[in-house]
């Protein structure tokens, strides 16, 4: 009998109270709840989340989606989709074939919706 052998590893949790200097890379799920003065980068396409009281001063680049519940000072990256929940605050670019804003967030930047693709796709809308 043939198993499959899957290897599951636990999320990175830096938990509230928790202070990093330096640049970080994930390759697993990452939850982010403290400060991380540094740049982010996540190599696995699983979540990437800075929680409500956590606080990133550095750029966040992601293949997995991001989820901003708490406070960025930097540009944010991710190859899927980027989500401002309504305690969000974001100061600093944006970019990703999805962004989500949620009705409360603090966003000062610009966005920029790109697909992975090197030309945007522009998708034909029907006349009513």
């Amino acid at each position: 009998m043939n198993r499959a052998i899957t290897e599951i590893f636990p999320p990175t949790l830096i938990t509230e109270g928790s202070r990093i200097q330096g640049d970080l890379t994930f390759s697993s799920e990452a939850q982010i709840h403290g400060t991380v003065e540094g740049d982010i980068q996540q190599t696995a396409p699983e979540a990437l989340r800075v929680g409500r009281n956590g606080w990133v001063q550095g750029s966040i680049h992601s293949v997995g989606p991001v989820t901003i519940d708490g406070r960025v000072e930097g540009n944010v990256r991710s190859t899927t989709k980027i989500r401002l929940t309504q305690t969000a605050q974001v100061r600093g670019s944006i970019t990703a074939p999805q962004i989500e804003v949620r009705p409360g967030a603090v966003f000062d930047g610009e966005f920029r919706m790109k697909t992975t693709a090197s030309r945007p796709q522009l998708v034909p809308l029907k006349a009513a």
